[in-house]
């Protein structure tokens, strides 16, 4: 019998996955080259194990979860923190504001609470902070041909020095302690909270 594969081939056996009849040539491995072909197909078909998944990224909550909390700011002191004070200290200390003279005549009463004459110092920062402002600005205004733009700064800064004051003491007057962003840190830092 001849060869599967070659013509006038004599066979030597038969294709182990098969049963054709091979060459000597062909039968190396104990398959045909038809077999080995499929065997070399499969292999390649065969899917390799899936590499393990990265681990998902963890959530929102899980993220957070461990965290240390956030630093907050002390609670702002409730409505009415300075209500139980005589009505005209506090009316005095919240018109400093706008005048500063008034904040200097809450800051004499000596029968007032630690809030009042805070408040009052307060009125009387941000007095002088608008004051030393204004100055600076005025001054670089007078520089000839740089000046316009210092000059323009300080008439769009007036009206908005104005309604804070307006708010300010507005917020006084209702009771509530004011915060001036900088003021405030510089009035607790250096200045005693009493009288």
């Amino acid at each position: 019998m001849d060869c599967y594969y070659h013509h006038a081939v004599p066979s030597v056996g038969s294709c182990a996955g098969c049963d054709q009849p091979v060459c000597a040539a062909c039968a190396a491995g104990g398959d045909c080259p038809a077999c080995r072909l499929m065997a070399r197909i499969d292999a390649s078909r065969a899917v390799p194990a899936a590499p393990a998944a990265p681990p998902s990224p963890p959530t929102y909550a899980q993220r957070f979860a461990t965290a240390p909390p956030r630093p907050t700011a002390p609670p702002p002191p409730p409505r009415g923190a300075m209500l139980a004070e005589r009505t005209d200290t506090r009316r005095l200390a919240a018109l400093g504001f706008a005048v500063f003279p008034l904040a200097i005549l809450a800051l004499l009463d000596r029968g007032a609470q630690p809030a009042v004459h805070r408040a009052a110092k307060q009125a009387l920062g941000f007095n002088a902070g608008w004051l030393v402002l204004w100055l600076m600005l005025s001054a670089l205004g007078a520089i000839p041909y740089v000046g316009e733009p210092f000059l323009l700064f300080k008439s769009v800064l007036e009206p908005v020095v104005f309604v804070l004051g307006i708010i300010y003491c507005a917020r006084t007057w209702g009771g509530y302690d004011v915060r001036i962003p900088v003021i405030t840190d510089i009035i607790d830092a250096r200045l005693p909270a009493g009288p």
